[in-house]
C-alpha cells in the first residue's frame, strides 16, 4: 500500500470537506465585524451559524448576512421576569393605551393622547439607557449563559470544527462550552485568513437577510 499516495489523499479530501463554524453572538456592535468574516468565507462554501441574543436594543441593529444560518433567543431572553415585567410595565403597556386612545378618542382629546405617545416614546427610551441597561447589563452575560447553554442541540455542536464567541457577553457562554466540549475549539478571534486555502466557488452577493431569525 503506497501510503504517501493515501495520506495526500487523506489530506485533499479534508481541505475540500465542508467547514462548519459556529459564532455567538450577544451584542449587536459586533456584527459588523461578523458580517465582514462571513462575507469572506461564505463564498469559500464554509457554513456558519449564528447564534444571537437579539433581545431589547437590536430593532435598529445591522442584520446577519443572509448567507449564514442563523439562529435567535431573544424571544427567549424577552420572557425573563425581569425583562418582561420591565419591558411590559413601561414600554408595551403604556404605548398600547395611549396608541389605542390616540386611535378612538376624537379631536383634542385623540391628539392629546398622540403627544402623550410620543411623549412617552421618548421617556420610555431614556429609561432604558439611563435606567434599565446599567442594571441589567452586569447580569445579562450570565442570564444569556444559562438560556443559551438550555438549546445547544439546535447548534449541532458535533459537526462544527470551531466555535466563535465574537463579543464579551457571550464569554461566559464560551467558558461553558469549552469545560463541557474540550474536544471543541473556542475562540474570540474572527481570523478571514483562515480559509484562504479553500476556492471561491459560491456567489459574491449577499442574498436577501432572512428576517425575523429562527427562534429556537
Amino acid at each position: 500500500m503506497d501510503t504517501k499516495r493515501s495520506a495526500v489523499g487523506t489530506a485533499e479530501r479534508e481541505a475540500t470537506a465542508t467547514r462548519r463554524e459556529v459564532a455567538v453572538v450577544f451584542k449587536k456592535g459586533v456584527l459588523p465585524r461578523l458580517n465582514e468574516y462571513l462575507a469572506e468565507v461564505a463564498p469559500r462554501g464554509v457554513e456558519v451559524t449564528v447564534l444571537v441574543a437579539n433581545g431589547p436594543g437590536w430593532r435598529k441593529a445591522e442584520k446577519v448576512d443572509g448567507r449564514a444560518k442563523v439562529l435567535s433567543i431573544g424571544r427567549r431572553e424577552n420572557r425573563q421576569p425581569g425583562v418582561w415585567l420591565y419591558l411590559m410595565v413601561v414600554e408595551r403597556a403604556p404605548r398600547a393605551v395611549l396608541k389605542r386612545l390616540e386611535n378612538r378618542l376624537p379631536g383634542k382629546a385623540g391628539r392629546a393622547a398622540g403627544r402623550a405617545r410620543r411623549i412617552h416614546r421618548k421617556a420610555a427610551g431614556k429609561l432604558r439607557t439611563w435606567v434599565f441597561w446599567p442594571v441589567y447589563r452586569p447580569l445579562r452575560p450570565q442570564a444569556m449563559r444559562r438560556i443559551a447553554a438550555r438549546r445547544l442541540d439546535a447548534l449541532d455542536l458535533a459537526r462544527a470544527d470551531r466555535v466563535f464567541i465574537v463579543d464579551e457577553a457571550a464569554v461566559p457562554f464560551g467558558w461553558m462550552l469549552a469545560n463541557r466540549f474540550p474536544e471543541l475549539e473556542v475562540t474570540r478571534l474572527l481570523d478571514k485568513t483562515r480559509h484562504e486555502d479553500l476556492p471561491v466557488t459560491g456567489p459574491t452577493e449577499v442574498p436577501e437577510v432572512r428576517d425575523p431569525y429562527t427562534r429556537i
